[in-house]
């Protein structure tokens, strides 16, 4: 009888690509995999972080490189896990939005026909409709066991067998500090992308109503400092680039662009901060388990979904309802009532923390 302990997994998800939510994902994942041995597919090994290159064996899982080595080791595994966030998705603006989808089912069905098992760990499923959706329901349905990270995918997907459990980046050892020391300056961290939905529309409204409510706060009381997620030289318009453009607007501010790009840096730097007004998600969700307040900017209804699970939803606000004067309000909640509302966020962290267990006991059933 094999050992299945040493049987090793596939991890399929979007890694090596510079982005600190998806290297924080990988790192949730690897502890959660603990000794086992681990394959996964990076778009660029050297955008992997340190701690990830000892733990991990890469393989390109696109094209037709490697491609023995790929056959070789598809006939070794025995689990392939989807890990990542929103996997189910369109890739706007590419030439053939499905194909990710397309390219799931094929994998999927090879790999029930071979006596593999497939498994979806903390995803989620975008804005989907028509032929897209019946083609990741159709994914979905191939999978052995799926666990969605908000309630929402559950619903959409429509599967009994679908398991909600918050976001797998909430399993993350990362300790709760207390408020930051009087620095002289309330502090106001920001986390934008450019990559929203209809981006030439959406992204100048964002960094318009970030500019007229942070410009008014007087450089002598107030300090920003802007926190980039995605810092990669394959995009033109990464978060660094976003986050320029809004240092741009914003000249009288007390301003910095954060320099931090792993994840052990993104929590220090962000201790020092009084509040975080957050578009990404994974920049709230380690913002909210560092203890930081945020204000989240839902661009996609997982922001929202994440907001909500917390119990957190006046701290969030939707993208096509933002304005300035919203903004402000929120904002204007945060600084007046700080210890009130540092409270609901220690007590949302202690919420969410207490499921990590969810997915300790999901990989002891199926792997």
């Amino acid at each position: 009888m094999p050992d299945t302990n040493q049987e090793p997994i596939l991890l399929l998800g979007s890694y090596g690509r510079g982005n600190l939510g998806d290297d924080a994902f990988l790192l949730a994942a690897l502890e959660l995999f603990k000794g086992r041995k681990l394959y996964i597919n990076a778009a660029d090994e050297a955008l992997l972080p340190q701690t990830v290159r000892k733990k991990v064996t890469t393989i390109a899982t696109s094209g037709n490189k490697d491609l023995w080595q790929k056959i070789l080791l598809f006939r070794r595994i025995r689990h392939i896990v989807y890990c990542g966030g929103d996997l189910w998705v369109e890739l706007y603006g590419d030439r053939f939005p499905r194909q990710s989808l397309y390219k799931m089912i094929i994998v999927n069905v090879v790999a029930r026909l071979c006596g593999k098992k497939v498994h979806y760990l903390g995803c989620g499923i975008g804005a989907l409709r028509g032929y897209s959706l019946f083609l990741a329901r159709l994914s979905a349905r191939l999978a052995n066991s799926i666990v969605v990270r908000e309630r929402r995918s559950a619903r959409v997907l429509a599967l009994s067998k679908v398991q909600v459990l918050p976001d797998l980046v909430t399993t993350l050892d990362i300790m709760s500090s207390e408020a930051p020391g009087d620095s002289g300056k309330f502090t106001v961290g920001v986390s934008i992308l450019y990559h929203l939905p209809e981006p030439e529309k959406n992204f100048p409204k964002l960094v318009a109503a970030l500019a007229e409510v942070l410009g008014q706060l007087p450089p002598t009381h107030y300090r920003i400092v802007l926190f980039p997620m995605l810092a990669s030289p394959a995009e033109a318009r990464d978060d660094v680039w976003a986050s320029a453009e809004l240092q741009q607007k914003l000249p009288n501010a007390d301003i910095t662009i954060s320099s931090a790009r792993n994840v052990d840096g993104y929590v220090a730097e962000l201790r020092n901060v009084d509040v975080l007004i957050g578009t990404r998600l994974h920049a709230g969700i380690i913002a909210m388990l560092a203890g930081v307040p945020t204000v989240g900017i839902s661009y996609r209804p997982k922001v929202e979904q994440f907001f909500a699970m917390c119990g957190l939803e006046q701290y969030c606000i939707d993208l096509a309802d933002l304005t300035p004067h919203r903004l402000e309000k929120t904002l204007y909640t945060i600084r007046t009532r700080r210890k009130a509302v540092r409270r609901d966020f220690h007590e949302a962290r202690q919420r969410i923390t207490a499921e990590k267990g969810g997915y300790r006991n999901f990989v002891a059933k199926n792997f």
